[in-house]
């Protein structure tokens, strides 16, 4: 903070105090850029008569230097040079209050300021919509209020052949209609509590309630199949498929883009991060990217809490081993064994993982019940391998 007048000053920080700030004061306007860029503060506060240099040219000094620019800035001017002082405006000034401030409205103008900067600073630049730091806040504050929330992650398949073959700018306007889509199906079907996050490329979440979570999927999907396809020529759109070389030279033919909506909720399993969403929605992502059309696919595999401490003591132990001391017993994926040793084929596992994913039932007994497996088929794979418990059936269900 920077003023000149000390009884008025030393009330302020007082306040700032109070407050939870950490407030530096600076009494001369030849001290304000080195205090800047020593402190490299969240907000300045100026007084607009400081010192032998007026508060807009510091303003305008601040405001025209990269490393500062970002930085919020307030201005108090006395009540009588307020009509025209204020037309000074134009130098860069984030906020202005009369002089002397009331502490309320000095306590809102403060936090305004500091929720605007942050949310201009980690939103995407191109749509404008908060980023991967503020889905973080997001999240963990649901988590931490013990809420039940969808977590929906959005990807356009295909995306990259389209950039490659029609430019940055085309793909840039794709982005930018992707997230007009999200935040109008938001607008349509959510609540309040509803937020849109675009985290990178084509990339977007969407948080909302899990009675909500099909109906805001299939708006998106149809609005997106309905008017992505003109991005494209017209010749690329009556085939539908656009046609490229690939990085060694070779003409590739590429699909249509479509949309994947990988859809996380802990209506029936407790998830403790944002990182367990993520990998549980990067589970479902790459399942969906395989299939042409755009589609949704919800995760409702439950986990009983008996088997969430197991594994909590199971890692324990692993942490505690020597390096390479439980190498033979490394994870593998159940329908990658079967795969390895043609038991079942690729078309086999994807409908048994679909039926994996929507129901409590383990893959082990999704197997056995739509006959793909044998149970003494299982049984010796379950002994040779170390295989997650999600995935094997009980005796009892054998």
């Amino acid at each position: 903070m920077a003023s000149s007048d000390i009884s008025c000053s030393e009330i302020i920080i007082m306040l700032l105090k109070s407050w939870g700030y950490e407030p530096v004061w600076v009494k001369e306007s030849n001290e304000a850029a080195e205090a800047v860029s020593r402190v490299v503060p969240d907000l300045i506060m100026i007084d607009y008569g400081l010192g032998s240099k007026d508060g807009f040219k510091i303003v305008k000094d601040l405001k025209s230097n990269y490393h500062t620019a970002h930085i919020p800035v307030l201005m108090m001017i006395e009540k009588k040079n307020m009509r025209r002082d204020i037309l000074e405006i134009e130098h860069g000034l984030d906020d202005y209050l009369p002089k002397p401030p009331d502490p309320i409205d000095l306590e809102v103008r403060i936090d305004m300021a500091l929720r605007r900067t942050e949310h201009q600073f980690f939103a995407n630049p191109l749509t404008r919509l908060p980023g991967s730091r503020s889905l973080e806040k997001c999240v963990n504050k649901k988590l931490d209020d013990n809420e039940t929330f969808s977590f929906l992650y959005c990807d356009i398949n295909n995306f990259k052949s389209f950039n490659d073959k029609y430019g940055y700018k085309c793909g840039d306007a794709v982005i930018i209609q992707t997230a007009h889509i999200i935040t109008s199906a938001i607008k349509q079907y959510a609540g309040a509590k509803d937020f849109v996050f675009h985290i990178g490329g084509d990339d977007f979440v969407i948080l909302t309630t899990p009675a909500l979570e099909a109906d805001i999927a299939k708006h998106i999907i149809d609005e997106f199949d309905k008017l992505i396809p003109y991005h494209y020529s017209h010749l690329d759109r009556h085939r539908g498929h656009i046609r490229i070389k690939d990085r060694r030279g070779k003409i590739c033919d590429f699909d249509l883009m479509g949309i994947s909506i990988a859809i996380v909720n802990n209506l029936h399993r407790k998830i403790s991060s944002l990182i367990e969403f993520v990998e549980i929605a990067f589970e479902i992502k790459s399942y969906l990217k395989k299939h042409k059309k755009s589609r949704s696919l919800v995760n409702r595999r439950k986990v009983h809490p008996a088997l969430e401490s197991k594994h909590v003591e199971e890692d324990k132990v692993k942490q505690e081993l020597p390096v390479g001391a439980n190498k033979q017993n490394s994870y593998t994926p159940l329908g990658q064994v079967l795969l390895a040793r043609n038991l079942i084929t690729p078309e086999e596992l994807d409908n048994a993982l679909v039926r994996h994913w929507n129901s409590s039932m383990r893959l082990g007994q999704v197997l056995l019940d739509m006959k793909i497996i044998e149970p003494n088929q299982l049984e010796d794979i379950f002994k040779e391998f170390h295989l997650k418990a999600e995935e094997q059936p009980s005796l009892s269900q054998k």
